[in-house]
């Protein structure tokens, strides 16, 4: 395959993910930027924003959650969400969502998880 060729089979499978990362953003203005092919939110980042860091539980945050999602799906754009702490039942409910792509965990929460496992035997 040529160069060129290559050049324009990877670009024809790109995509381009945003991020929505302070409630100051105007989110519907970023669903409709050409070439945002979706959108993930970032829950920690997003708290801090509102001056309630690392509490990503309020419930200003699932209603933020909520908007985001029904503003993703009107615009057309794919979304997803980092789930910080590895959770089967907030996993189901973003699939359910119709989230199209997770971030499921940190490498850290996984270390740690796997040291109390350890210790506990």
């Amino acid at each position: 395959m040529k160069n060129n060729n290559l050049k324009k089979k990877l670009n024809s499978n790109q995509v381009t993910l945003g991020s929505w990362i302070t409630f100051q953003s105007d989110l519907d203005e970023i669903v409709r930027i050409d070439g945002i092919d979706g959108l993930i939110i970032a829950p920690y980042d997003l708290s801090a924003s509102i001056g309630h860091p690392g509490e990503i539980e309020r419930a200003e945050m699932k209603e933020m959650i909520e908007k985001f999602q029904r503003t993703c799906i009107k615009a057309g754009k794919a979304f997803g969400e980092h789930i910080v702490h590895p959770d089967k039942i907030k996993l189901n409910k973003t699939i359910e969502s119709g989230a199209r792509f997770i971030a499921f965990g940190t490498d850290f929460n996984f270390m740690i998880k796997g040291l109390e496992d350890e210790f506990r035997s």
